[in-house]
């Protein structure tokens, strides 16, 4: 890996426009990744790696792929042009916090912290939650998926864009749920499903 590492160095170094690839250094090499590295005007799938280095806080224009991560440094709460999936993590440090302008996957997440309260431009997946603490009122552009949560807190007002899915909510009706968000200054623009009808 060594000598692999200096090949790319020694290349770079006679052409400045041929930089040691991102992956590699994340993987072999992240101290010395930079601030250029971390600008990614695309795509980056990094679906290969299970931890990141505290160091990386990328900004992304395209999807970040991150599904076999299993645990999130305090430091990177990235911006993400696209969307995020981080569909192995079940916890999430309370710092974490990310822009994200497509879709956040989050879906095997059983917990979050009070700090949480992401914007997200697309959809926000959160399928194994049981339960949300009552500062969780995350901004949504699409649809936010609750499915699993069994009751919701006096307080919430979340802001969503598309439909708000709660089958597994049984003590309430969409339009109890509804009434709830709105008079707490939520808004959903989309339809509100529960797991009761009257």
């Amino acid at each position: 890996m060594t000598n692999i590492l200096n090949l790319f160095k020694f290349i770079e170094s006679k052409r400045p426009e041929y930089r040691v690839p991102l992956k590699y250094k994340l993987k072999n090499d992240p101290d010395s990744i930079t601030k250029e590295d971390m600008d990614v005007k695309g795509d980056l799938d990094l679906s290969n790696l299970k931890s990141i280095p505290p160091t990386f806080n990328p900004t992304v224009g395209g999807d970040l792929d991150l599904p076999n991560l299993t645990s999130l440094p305090p430091t990177f709460n990235p911006k993400v042009g696209g969307s995020l999936n981080l569909n192995s993590l079940t916890s999430i440090p309370p710092t974490f916090n990310p822009t994200v302008g497509g879709n956040l996957n989050l879906s095997s997440l059983t917990s979050i912290p009070p700090t949480f309260n992401p914007t997200v431009g697309g959809n926000l997946y959160l399928p194994s939650l049981t339960s949300i603490p009552p500062t969780f009122n995350p901004t949504v552009g699409g649809y936010l998926n609750l499915s699993s949560l069994t009751s919701i807190p006096p307080i919430f007002n979340p802001k969503v864009g598309g439909d708000l899915y709660l089958p597994s909510l049984k003590t309430m009706t969409p339009e109890q749920v509804r009434k709830l968000i709105e008079d707490n200054g939520g808004t959903v623009k989309g339809k509100i499903y529960t797991g009761k009808i009257k």
